[in-house]
């Protein structure tokens, strides 16, 4: 489909043009001032997240364990999206990893047709850039292997140039990340030895001495991964680790998530300290988080819980409290919906579990009482029954109902809208003008809009 428009038209359309973008603006700006970055919510299924808070001081280990089951077993229910929100709190640090994520595998391309058209020194040069932009994301890494991939290519470019030890210490770094990994024979069969050593150094790594990493942060209750393998919350240790370098990743919501890269060695534990950063959301998240543990125990959704799923776009959350009781734990939580089809925030599940620390089957047993909580198994305990806590909610929403009426009934909301069209409409007016040089807008010639 065609349209060509001329003369006064073709002004006066991109005067109307520039004020539909100024007003979109107006009113999209404030709506996009929250925590979230587009890429959260543009994240396909059911998007989901738990929260589990410390009833107290002695609670605040166990609460992000049992948090992080939780998180665990959303991302087994089919058709939900585990939403990374240390990620979106970060904001635009989260995108600047993105961006070096799209860099490294950029110089990584180049780096292996480089290494494919036998070009060592470029491919080699490429190959490292491609490294060093993946490593400075690697918290945001997806874990499909290419990143192994990318340190397979500099020891085979290293063997290449002559140099098995730097090659060595690649192949080590792929092994820690993981240990069965195979390279593809036909992009390495230009040279036998590079396949060869690896597999030397693959042997040698399972009969190698080990080493330990003692993990602290500030704040504690931090989850632990090292090469990608949860290791629980700090302060912990984690054992049997291979001598070499290893990738120590902290998580815990409100604050970026830290990486370190630390050298292992045989005999006694290496210890790192870590002093997580704030994300620049950090207030927000935890005024909202501090409100809805408050919420939690009553089994009442109120304004903390209501903030923190619509700042975060969640469709459907478990948030819940962890009470340390000696040999035991009790955990109480709920289950929240409150997805496109829900203009308010809807309990859909509950329950309270006291749960065995010395048993086995702790962490599968944590699991399932959320796999319970998403098929509607609801348990009443505590002195709370269901028709109390859907009464407090239906209560909240009919308030919160109430208030929005009550907005849009005041003189001012319209004064405000009415003032904002004529600014907006009179900025652009001005602006076009300017952009024009003053001059009368033509009278001749035409603009070609094609769909």
């Amino acid at each position: 489909m065609k349209l060509q428009v001329q003369g006064r038209r073709r002004w006066a359309l991109k005067t109307f043009s520039a004020f539909l973008a100024a007003w979109s603006a107006l009113m999209v700006g404030p709506g996009a001032a929250g925590y979230l970055i587009p890429a959260a919510h543009a994240q396909s299924g059911v998007k989901a997240a738990a929260f589990f808070f410390p009833y107290d001081a002695q609670s605040t280990q166990l609460a992000a364990l049992v948090e992080h089951e939780a998180t665990e077993a959303i991302g087994q229910q089919g058709g939900y999206v585990n939403v990374d929100v240390e990620k979106v709190l970060a904001g635009e640090s989260a995108r600047e990893n993105e961006t070096r994520i799209t860099y490294g595998n950029q110089s990584f391309t180049q780096g292996r047709d480089a290494f494919a058209a036998m070009d060592m020194s470029t491919s080699m040069e490429k190959l490292i850039e491609s490294v060093t932009f993946l490593e400075q994301a690697f918290p945001y890494l997806p874990r499909d292997g290419s990143f192994e991939t990318a340190l397979f290519y500099c020891g085979a470019a290293s063997v290449m140039q002559g140099d098995p030890d730097t090659a060595k210490s690649y192949f080590e770094r792929v092994l820690n990340l993981s240990p069965t990994y195979v390279p593809d024979p036909a992009a390495f069969a230009i040279n036998p030895a590079i396949t060869t050593l690896y597999d030397e150094v693959k042997a040698a790594r399972a009969a190698g001495p080990k080493g330990s990493i003692t993990v602290t942060s500030n704040p504690p209750a931090a989850e632990v991964y090292v090469d990608n393998i949860y290791y629980g919350v700090t302060p912990t240790e984690v054992p049997g680790l291979n001598a070499g370098e290893h990738y120590l990743v902290l998580n815990k919501k409100g604050y970026t998530k830290s990486m370190e890269k630390v050298l292992v060695t045989p005999g006694a534990p290496k210890a790192a300290n870590i002093n997580l950063t704030p994300t620049r959301l950090f207030a927000n998240y935890q005024r909202a988080s501090a409100q809805a543990a408050g919420e939690i125990p009553g089994m009442a959704i109120g304004p903390g819980i209501t903030e923190l799923g619509r700042s975060l776009f969640l469709d459907r959350m478990v948030l819940g409290t962890v009470t340390y009781q000696g040999t035991q734990i009790e955990v109480t939580a709920i289950l929240v919906d409150q997805g496109p089809q829900q203009p308010m925030p809807t309990v859909v599940g509950s329950g309270t579990k006291q749960f065995n620390l010395s048993s086995p089957t702790l962490y599968s047993d944590i699991r399932t009482f959320v796999f319970d909580l998403f098929r509607g198994n609801m348990v009443s305990s505590g002195g709370s029954n269901i028709g109390d806590m859907m009464s407090q909610s239906k209560k909240f929403k009919d308030d919160q109902k109430k208030e929005q009426e009550k907005i849009t009934d005041k003189w001012w909301f319209w004064t405000l809208i009415g003032v904002g069209v004529v600014a907006v409409a009179g900025g652009t007016t001005a602006g076009v003008l300017a952009a024009s040089g003053g001059k009368e807008p033509p009278t001749t010639g035409s603009v070609l809009i094609q769909f």
